[in-house]
């Protein structure tokens, strides 16, 4: 009984330093995270505002678009304008991460 007993002990005890671990773990890597992300600059799209666009089909045939779409930025093309250092471009969503130069 005495052997039961002193195991769940050592079982408890192993539990609850372990949590403690992670726990600090997670601390020192959400830290590190946030320290290695200062310098990064993040690019996104221009946004569209849906309720502008009204079309009919008239407009459709004859391609009328009452908005000017061509001043419309994707976020990579900002970063290759902006950014002084490496942009990486986030897949086809077409948003965009400004890498800044170091020093060596």
């Amino acid at each position: 009984m005495k052997i039961l007993i002193i195991v769940i002990i050592i079982l408890i005890c192993y539990i609850f330093m372990k949590d403690e671990r992670r726990e600090k773990f997670n601390n020192t890597y959400e830290s590190k995270m946030k320290e290695e992300n200062k310098d990064l600059k993040y690019y996104y799209n221009d946004k569209v505002d849906d309720e502008e666009i009204v079309e009919n089909s008239y407009n459709i045939i004859n391609n009328i678009d009452k908005k000017d779409y061509s001043k419309i930025r994707t976020g990579y093309e900002k970063c290759i304008k902006e950014c002084d250092g490496l942009c990486f471009r986030m897949g086809y969503t077409g948003n965009a991460t400004c890498y800044p130069k170091i020093k060596l």
